[in-house]
């Protein structure tokens, strides 16, 4: 369907389930109709046993997001993410995620196949692999907390996002700090599971954190292969090998 009617069906969908005499059951592969920001209880995911061809059901006994200062910055952020990026919901549909920040980060994984190539990245394994765009960093302990309910597995990639700032200064910045999210990553997701740029995505082969607009990263990467100086940015291999391993 149209992308617009899907909006429209949902929207329609969530208000005939408010009627006290109905109740609705929406069968689907579709992450626009997936609304786990406002109601996650609502989620269920089934899954078939590829050897007994068993089929077994995942749901949240309760509403995962309690009335904390903490959790309301994360439900906010994840409801923000689902509004510009309902693409964040495929993380649901996979047996392989791995989320990252924004854009910058997808299009260095899906969107610069030289740089896959040089690092010898198999099509298979990209195409297997579903790299979730969180739309900022304060989305990843939210749909990380959803993914392990589900026993989804995943990575986690986020910047370190210091700014050169002494702990003294990061102390007093106020609680939706894009640094602040790192303890509440690391809270939701085991240490191997997470790979941290220092400082930021662009740092990784040399750029600043202002230039971190996807073309130009892009292009940035195209000319470090094309001479020959790949080698010369370990971290940059090192991200990409982290994602897809």
């Amino acid at each position: 369907m149209h992308p617009q009617m899907i909006r429209k069906l949902k929207a329609l969908l969530i208000k005939v389930s408010k009627n006290q005499y109905w109740r609705v059951i929406c069968t689907t592969h579709n992450p626009v109709l997936i609304d786990v920001a406002d109601n996650p209880q609502s989620l269920i995911i089934l899954k078939k046993n590829s050897q007994t061809k068993a089929v077994s059901k995942s749901q949240l006994p309760e509403n995962i997001f309690k009335d904390t200062e903490d959790d309301k910055i994360q439900k906010s952020a994840l409801r923000a993410a689902l509004d510009f990026h309902p693409t964040v919901c495929e993380a649901f549909f996979t047996d392989s995620c791995v989320l990252v920040e924004g854009d910058t980060e997808m299009a260095l994984l899906k969107h610069c196949p030289d740089l896959l190539t040089a690092l010898k990245i198999s099509e298979q394994k990209v195409n297997e692999t579903s790299i979730v765009s969180c739309g900022g960093k304060w989305t990843i302990p939210a749909i990380a907390r959803i993914l392990k309910k589900f026993e989804i597995p995943f990575k986690v990639v986020h910047d370190l996002d210091r700014k050169e700032l002494t702990d003294e200064e990061l102390s007093k910045k106020k609680p939706v700090h894009p640094f602040k999210a790192n303890a509440k990553i690391a809270e939701e997701v085991p240490a191997a599971n997470i790979l941290i740029n220092e400082d930021t995505i662009e740092h990784i082969w040399g750029g600043t954190g202002s230039s971190g607009k996807p073309y130009n990263a892009i292009v940035a990467i195209v000319e470090i292969i094309d001479e020959g100086k790949l080698d010369d940015f370990p971290k940059l291999k090192n991200f990409i090998n982290f994602c897809y391993s």
